[in-house]
């Protein structure tokens, strides 16, 4: 899957539909933190998101909203977006990778 954004923008929220190995859709609505990092493997983060995901019960069950320039910061081009859940009565992990592009803007 990829995630395309033009560079300035901050719209449309991610809306994602995250499954378990079995197809059946992930209750997230609580007991989930979530991370979201954007950048290229094996190298740190160009941003790293905690606020302003959530998580719901039925599809999409994973949203995340950007702020105002919170983009702003990286290049355009092809990035991997790294998204993490948290279940936090456990400590465990689970991971869901896709592609982000960041568009440039006609000048």
């Amino acid at each position: 899957m990829i995630v395309k954004y033009l560079k300035g923008g901050e719209h449309p929220d991610i809306a994602l539909t995250w499954k378990d190995n079995s197809g059946a859709i992930i209750d997230f609505a609580t007991g989930y933190t979530f991370e979201l990092k954007i950048g290229h493997g094996g190298q740190a983060a160009l941003i790293t998101k905690t606020a302003g995901i959530t998580g719901a019960q039925t599809a999409p069950n994973v949203t995340t909203i950007f702020a105002v320039n919170e983009l702003d910061t990286i290049a355009t081009g092809l990035y991997e977006a790294q998204l993490r859940a948290r279940q936090t009565s456990t400590s465990k992990d689970r991971y869901m990778r896709f592609w982000f592009l960041l568009i440039p803007a006609v000048a």
